[in-house]
């Protein structure tokens, strides 16, 4: 092993030797010794952007690649490169200096015949011996479409793409029948439907719903959004309309660039962690390649089912549907229209989603199940509507069954010869055929039944992310190695659910936060699938830009500079607190001099002065959150704060706590403070730039603490009252 302080520690000689000598064999060391060597060969991208991984084709395409060497060496190494679709038979020579990086144009013609193929490359630089291999897919090209489609397309994006498909596109009204098709930013745009897509979807029509803009799908609908934009996307195990024929290859690294994002923000808008000069997400480099600018995390308290997967822990989805009355709604964030033009993946794809939204069969739901038994709090954390029986009521075609619920197996039986569907809560006794037996240090499962009653999970949802005591069934047919197991009597069906989220004790145990929300989903997929009925469905065609549990506190506040210049040292230090006239509009002081700023907003550019001032905001709270706990967010305040509420402080941020101005604020406001009519005071200290409120907008507001919201899509245990909070893309970066 290498000792600290070796020299030379991460050259490509000394890694290449210490590799070769250990003669390591897992493959990331062999990656890890081909990619760092004094020179280098691959396949690149079109010489002008050599970085781009575009492999979909159609036949007799004209195909523009490089070949991409390196001379890291301490002398000039002669080259030869031969490189080829099938075999390596075109050659290139040469000579390369010391340091050089050499980009070489190729370009072929595809094949006509549609397929799999490869370009493949050998080359050697001096003695060293280099090989790639770059596999592309040859697609015959769609037959144009020839329908007709009902669009409300206010934007007019949707409308292009559909009509260069082969489409007839007329405009949506109240006598539509069939689907619908919303196009791209046709929500987000402000502009009225022409008519209650509520009603027409409850009544049996089909919505179909293109992207809209990733800000408006969280403040207004309630999704989570992935922070950046997608490159990689997989089809659903055993799904069977959108995903047939491709793989995860064909949803990754499109032709085409994305423009729903900005392809370069600005990093001074962009979340930091803790003392650190890198964002949150990591850097954005453009959005070429991109699949989907909008993946919304899968709810994991709603109907909503998954079609394609993918981003963290396969947690994200660009395409989900949902059962409404008697239609359906179909949400697709793939970003089809801006890749339509020169992927082929999107316009194959672009059928198969309109296909899909229109002839997948909507699910019968039953308003509201039946629960038998005494414990109801996990029907309650995952929100599906339920009414309480003693016993099994033949009336209700769908039932869920508690463990401690007093029912018999004849009266399981008779419900479920009639055609009833059951669902078994977890449980630690058999009951009828099935037996439960305990596994220790049970990792979870990556196999996926293919049941009807599992459509939509995803290995994402059955495996956990550490190890930890599980009760699985046996006994009947079983899926995800004894977690779910389906009991079939008659017409009807019983599935056993074994993903017991309280037995994670995630709220100690804090690394199984993520396995909690993945169960959730799990049980609301499975309840979705028996035909259960979610109020947060609703959820999608009410927007609502303030959810009850949160005032927002973006827009005008009051501001005051309070001291133009500070005696700071050149350096980052320590907040020297607030000045005498600071600390006394903290304290409630009530001076004049008020200017009024934007928030989120910089108060001015300040030319690397140091300087103080104080933002002032009065805020009116529901008359029910008098007397109780809120919690207080800022998001990034540049540099330092200290904030009070109703004249007493209640935070304060500076260099002593390494959390300064990229840190996202949140403090705790006791409820003895609150009163229907609050004010909130936030002295900041600008060390250099510009200073103020500088987080995005949906970082800032007032919520009542512990508040879950009725029409809530994710569990509530979501937490963001310390660094980075539980969001997920906080490993990104890595």
């Amino acid at each position: 092993a290498f000792q600290p302080g070796d020299r030379g520690l991460y050259s490509p000689e000394v890694l290449s030797r210490h590799l070769s000598e250990n003669q390591i064999s897992h493959p990331a060391s062999q990656t890890l010794r081909a990619n760092n060597q004094a020179t280098l060969a691959w396949i690149g991208g079109k010489s002008e952007t050599w970085t781009e991984k575009s492999h979909s084709f159609w036949p007799g395409q004209k195909i523009h690649k490089s070949v991409i060497l390196i001379n890291d060496s301490r002398s000039s190494q002669s080259y030869e490169a031969r490189w080829g679709v099938g075999s390596p038979d075109s050659v290139l020579k040469g000579t390369l200096s010391v340091g050089q990086i050499l980009i070489l144009p190729i370009e072929f013609t595809t094949p006509s015949q549609p397929g799999s193929y490869a370009i493949q490359l050998s080359a050697t630089i001096g003695t060293a011996i280099h090989a790639d291999r770059l596999a592309f897919r040859v697609f015959a090209k769609p037959t144009p479409a020839s329908s007709t489609l009902a669009v409300w397309d206010p934007v007019g994006h949707t409308s292009k793409i559909l009509t260069a498909a082969g489409y007839r596109v007329t405009p949506a009204s109240a006598s539509s029948k069939g689907l619908v098709i919303v196009g791209r930013q046709a929500l987000s745009s402000g502009a009225k439907p022409p008519f209650d897509l509520e009603k027409f979807t409850s009544q049996g029509g089909r919505l179909l719903v293109m992207t809209q803009d990733p800000a408006w799908l969280t403040s207004q609908l309630g999704f989570r959004v992935a922070a950046y934009a997608t490159r990689r996307v997989f089809p659903m195990i055993h799904e069977r309309t959108i995903g047939v024929g491709l793989s995860g290859a064909d949803l990754a690294d499109w032709a085409g660039t994305a423009t729903l994002k900005p392809a370069y923000p600005d990093p001074n808008t962009l979340p930091r962690p803790t003392n650190d000069s890198s964002p949150t997400h990591g850097w954005v480099w453009g959005m070429r390649g991109v699949v989907s600018s909008a993946m919304v995390e899968k709810p994991h308290r709603t109907g909503w089912t998954p079609l394609l997967e993918g981003e963290f822990d396969l947690a994200y989805s660009p395409l989900l549907t949902m059962s409404y009355g008697k239609g359906r709604v179909t949400l697709c964030t793939l970003d089809l229209e801006d890749q339509f033009a020169s992927e082929p993946v999107a316009q194959l794809l672009l059928p198969r989603v309109v296909a899909a939204a229109s002839a997948v069969p909507s699910l019968p739901r039953v308003p509201s199940l039946a629960f038998v038994g005494g414990n109801s709090e996990l029907l309650d954390t995952v929100g599906v509507s339920y009414q309480k029986r003693q016993t099994l009521d033949p009336a209700i075609p769908l039932s869920v069954i508690g463990p401690d619920a007093t029912v018999s197996e004849a009266q399981v039986s008779r419900y479920l010869t009639n055609g009833g569907r059951i669902l078994f809560l977890p449980r630690r006794t058999g009951f009828g055929p099935a037996a439960l037996t305990q596994q220790a240090e049970f990792g979870g499962s990556l196999a996926i039944p293919d049941w009807p009653e599992a459509v939509g999970l995803s290995p994402s949802d059955t495996r956990k992310r550490s190890h930890s005591n599980s009760w699985l069934v046996s006994g009947v047919e079983t899926g995800a190695d004894g977690l779910l197991g389906r009991w079939r009597v008659g017409r009807g069906v019983a599935i056993f659910f074994q993903m017991d989220p309280d037995l994670l004790n995630a709220d100690t145990r804090t690394y199984f936060r993520q396995t909690r929300w993945r169960q959730t989903r799990a049980l609301s997929q499975v309840l979705t699938n028996l035909g259960a009925t979610f109020p947060q469905d609703s959820r999608f065609f009410r927007p609502a830009p303030e959810i009850p549990g949160s005032v927002a506190l973006i827009g005008e506040w009051q501001a005051q500079m309070t001291q133009a210049t500070l005696n700071l040292p050149a350096t980052p230090s320590n907040d020297p607190g607030p000045s005498p006239a600071a600390l006394a509009l903290l304290q409630g002081g009530n001076e004049g001099g008020w200017s009024k700023i934007q928030a989120p907003g910089f108060w001015s550019e300040m030319d690397g002065k140091i300087s103080e001032a104080v933002l002032r905001r009065a805020v009116t709270v529901p008359q029910n959150w008098v007397g109780k706990d809120l919690v207080l967010r800022l998001g990034a305040v540049d540099d330092y704060d200290t904030t009070s509420f109703n004249g007493e402080i209640v935070g304060q941020t500076n260099r002593t706590t390494e959390q300064w101005w990229s840190h996202r604020r949140a403090y705790v406001i006791p409820g003895r403070l609150v009163k229907e009519q609050n004010v909130i005071t936030v002295r900041v200290v600008n060390s250099s730039g510009a200073g103020g409120l500088g987080g995005p907008p949906h970082h800032m507001g007032l919520d009542l603490r512990g508040f879950v919201p009725p029409l809530a899509l994710y569990h509530p245990d979501y937490r963001s009252d310390f660094e980075l909070g539980d969001d997920p893309y906080r490993y990104y970066r890595w």
